[in-house]
């Protein structure tokens, strides 16, 4: 998995937010599902990494925890333009927690694909992970390394999981 978030957030992002994907899920209607079909949904929408990461017990904070990967995973499905489906599946997206509690979004080989496909579909002169830019600044040019990062936000209340993800480039000068 690669990470796209916080760790190569060098600092100056180019131009500001590229995408914005939003999902917002009822905890239970997670219940339902996770009532119904238990095991095997959670086997559908979470990754071995999320799976050894469940809370312990099923009380709250475990259903809590369940929407917001749900949500999350969404939110970024929307980010990308595409959905979870041909592109893009659940087991793409891993969720994990960050040093300070944030969400830090990993990608497979796949997802990391269907972004950067999203990426270069925008016509910024980003194609792979790490790209070096040239730009005019003045009467020289500025070399830049650019990458694309997924920033992630979640929140719940007891009824709700609500994710919000945003696709910046970040730059840093060479």
């Amino acid at each position: 998995m690669t990470e796209v978030g916080e760790n190569i957030d060098w600092g100056d992002d180019l131009g500001g937010i590229y995408a914005h994907g939003i999902d917002l899920v009822e905890i239970g209607r997670i219940k339902q599902a996770l009532s119904r079909f238990d095991g095997d949904f959670l086997c559908r929408i979470l990754t071995a990494c999320e799976i050894e990461a469940l809370p312990p017990t099923r009380n709250a904070r475990f259903y809590e925890w369940v929407a917001g990967r749900f949500a999350a995973k969404e939110a970024i499905a929307k980010t990308l333009g595409c959905g979870i489906g041909r592109k893009l599946a659940w087991a793409d997206m891993d969720i994990r927690t960050g040093k300070s509690g944030q969400p830090e979004v990993y990608l497979s080989e796949n997802g990391y694909a269907a972004l950067m496909e999203y990426v270069v579909s925008m016509k910024f002169p980003v194609s792979t992970e790490v790209d070096v830019l040239k730009l005019q600044k003045g009467k020289g040019e500025a070399i830049f390394k650019a990458a694309p990062c997924l920033k992630l936000s979640l929140t719940h209340t007891a009824e709700l999981a609500m994710a919000s993800c945003i696709l910046t480039i970040s730059t840093k000068i060479i």
